[in-house]
Formats: C-alpha cells, sequence, structure tokens
C-alpha cells in the first residue's frame, strides 16, 4: 500500500521522532529499551512506576 519509498519514509519518522520523545522525556522518566549508542528504536518505552507510586494511581484491567 505504501511501496517501498512510503515504508521508509515511515520507518525513518518513526525513529526520529521516538528519539524526540526519548530525548525529552530522559530528564523526567527512565526510558527504557536503549541501544549501545543510546538511542531507541520505532517506539519509545517509558517508565512510570515512581509517577504510579508518588500519585498513588493503579490500573484496573476490564475485561469485555
Amino acid at each position: 500500500m505504501m511501496g517501498r519509498d512510503g515504508l521508509l519514509k515511515a520507518t525513518e519518522l518513526a525513529l526520529l521522532n521516538a528519539n524526540y520523545v526519548a530525548a525529552q522525556l530522559k530528564d523526567h522518566y527512565p526510558v527504557l529499551y536503549t541501544g549501545k549508542n543510546g538511542r531507541v528504536a520505532h517506539e519509545c518505552i517509558i517508565d512510570i512506576r515512581p509517577l504510579k507510586e508518588r500519585a498513588s494511581v493503579k490500573a484496573i484491567l476490564l475485561s469485555a
């Protein structure tokens, strides 16, 4: 559907955006799963457990 060029562009943008988000949040939240160079892949995963504990927030799972 996107073709080779579209897929390449989408991949480049995903990497760029994920690393931008990681750079902006790294001083506030631990960024999980970085590579040897400190970069993330196509997604930025942050650890919000400290926020959860400070705010006394719980997650619940609702089944459909």
